[in-house]
């Protein structure tokens, strides 16, 4: 393209478009006579020509404190300067709202940007669910811990969480009901974390050293543990009682229920009941759609996310794929499925070589006369490509890898999260110093025999010296 029909195109893009626009690159002209050294001078008709009928302004190059600058986390004035530049009749985007809406609801949509980032343990940037479930499963390895009162789980289940709220509660008129809802858990969370930091409610029984867990919330998933003392019971039924009163959420009482160890007796276990008017259970029950448990991991843990798979393989038509669509399939859907699980528990082998099975079936397919043959073993199916497999992920290298990143983030972390899981599995030592604790549930202690492993793969990075064995 010659440079003069270049500078048409550029002219008349920017006669026709109204938004901010730039162009990288060298243009190979020269905007001042002080940029040419030596040859022949510069003309300035051509400087002229470039400059009005381009209308670009050259940068120049972005220096440190430039690029510095434009790092920077933007203000709240720049953000609602950017916002209220929106057009009304914009197209919504992928969220379904248009620019209307967000002036409209400039400061509602405010504040809920910044209370969601506070205490709930949902929609937050750095957290994710296997967090929660992973704190909730460790804390009820200690359900059976002797304690005064004994220990106990109340796990409360939301009637339609996101259709009650009252408006009088929050801001009236506002569409932001999910939004609205996390500043509404909010409000929840810090009552329960105020009765048990007064001491009108006892903590759940932890080792020693373990800083105090009173509940664990995720969306309108809600965990809370403490002690079966009919005082801390009445405290916090109270607290949901005003709860609902002021938010006009309801706790769904015939599928809310609690969880008494196993040395509770049968008095123990009616008073609970009787104060909160939750059903007992036993473990295992479902939490954020993983089993939580307590004791050795069991195969019938698995029965549900085991079914989930085999639904989910009779959905299809098997017998209309190709092998290239069962092998897609089969890599990016049906691998994917146990990883939710894989994250907190260890699977079982027998668990394993009954899902391998049942990708095997789907793979290979079947016929009028029934399973087709399995020309190839697993083992070399899960092989990458370059050596003659097809790319199909093992479990069990899911499972290790998922436990060895969990196993770092309680080294490098600095959260609630990895402080707890410090203090339980090192006894606030390093690492390197911990041995093995038979507090820790069987999926940490597998985890922790992968220390050395761990340890030979890491490396030291200087600081300031303020670490100390």
């Amino acid at each position: 393209m010659e440079r003069r029909e270049m500078w048409e195109r550029l002219e008349l893009f920017s006669r026709t478009n109204s938004l901010p626009w730039a162009v990288g690159g060298d243009f190979n002209a020269v905007m001042s006579p002080l940029e040419k050294a030596g040859g022949r001078p510069v003309c300035s008709a051509s400087i002229e020509e470039f400059g009005s009928s381009s209308g670009l302004i050259d940068v120049g190059t972005v220096s440190g404190a430039d690029n510095a600058a434009l790092l920077l986390t933007p203000s709240l004035e720049e953000v609602k300067e950017a916002v209220f530049a929106l057009s009304c009749d914009s197209a919504p985007g992928p969220d379904g709202f248009s620019g209307h809406f967000f002036t409209a609801c400039w400061e509602t949509g405010r504040a809920a940007s910044v209370l969601s980032v506070g205490g709930v343990g949902c929609f937050c940037a750095g957290r994710c669910i296997h967090d929660n479930i992973a704190i909730v499963q460790e804390v009820a390895h200690d359900l059976n811990r002797k304690a005064r009162g004994g220990n106990v789980i109340l796990k409360l289940d939301m009637a339609k969480a996101y259709d009650r709220m009252e408006w009088d509660f929050l801001w009236r008129g506002s569409q932001t009901s999910p939004a609205l809802f996390i500043l509404a858990e909010e409000v929840l969370s810090r009552g329960i974390r105020k009765l048990f930091e007064e001491g009108h409610a006892s903590y759940y029984r932890l080792p020693r050293g373990c800083p105090g867990i009173s509940h664990c919330l995720y969306a309108d998933d809600t965990i809370i543990f403490t002690r079966g003392l009919r005082g801390s019971l009445k405290q916090i039924m109270g607290l949901l009682c005003r709860y609902e009163g002021s938010s006009g959420q309801l706790v769904n009482w015939q599928k809310s229920c609690f969880v008494v160890g196993a040395r509770a007796s049968m008095a123990k276990a009616l008073m609970v009941g009787a104060v909160t008017g939750f059903l007992r259970r036993s473990l295992p029950i479902t939490y954020l759609g993983a089993p939580l448990h307590s004791g050795r991991v069991r195969i019938d843990l698995f029965n549900s996310m085991v079914a989930k798979i085999r639904n989910r393989v009779a959905g299809w038509m098997g017998r209309l794929l190709s092998y290239g669509g069962r092998v897609t399939l089969l890599k990016h859907v049906l691998a994917s499925m146990p990883i939710h699980v894989l994250t907190t528990l260890d699977q079982p082998q027998d668990v394993i070589r009954r899902v391998y099975g049942i990708f095997a079936d789907f793979l290979w397919g079947n016929s009028e006369w029934g399973k087709r043959r399995h020309w190839v073993c697993w083992n070399k199916i899960c092989r990458p490509v370059e050596e003659g497999g097809l790319g199909v992920r093992r479990l069990e290298d899911v499972g290790l890898s998922l436990r060895l990143k969990g196993f770092w983030r309680v080294l490098a972390d600095q959260s609630l999260w990895s402080t707890f899981f410090r203090a339980k599995l090192f006894r606030n030592l390093h690492v390197s110093l911990a041995g093995p604790l038979r507090a820790a549930s069987k999926s940490w202690r597998s985890t922790l025999s992968y220390k050395e492993f761990m340890l030979d793969k890491s490396r030291w990075l200087l600081g300031r010296g303020r670490v100390s064995f």
